[in-house]
């Protein structure tokens, strides 16, 4: 079976860095203290905020912005 390649956008993070906020995003990766105090890390074991962080620097826009996990925080 082969495997889908995954399509890496390398403007992701320059992009994400520009928005208000995101100069907070190279600070941000390893710690866990985010996961420890988000409501909704805390309803949903999916939600992990560190991976969502690391998919940004990835450059995994694509896959990040059509997955629902990262959209159960914005509401």
């Amino acid at each position: 079976m082969a495997k889908k390649k995954t399509e890496t956008n390398p403007r992701f993070s320059a992009e994400v860095l520009a928005e208000p906020g995101g100069e907070h995003l190279n600070s941000c990766f390893a710690c866990g203290a985010c996961s420890g105090i988000c409501p909704v890390s805390q309803a949903i074991p999916d939600f992990d905020p560190r991976k969502i962080i690391h998919m940004v620097r990835m450059g995994l826009s694509e896959r990040l912005l059509s997955s629902e996990v990262i959209w159960y925080c914005s509401g």
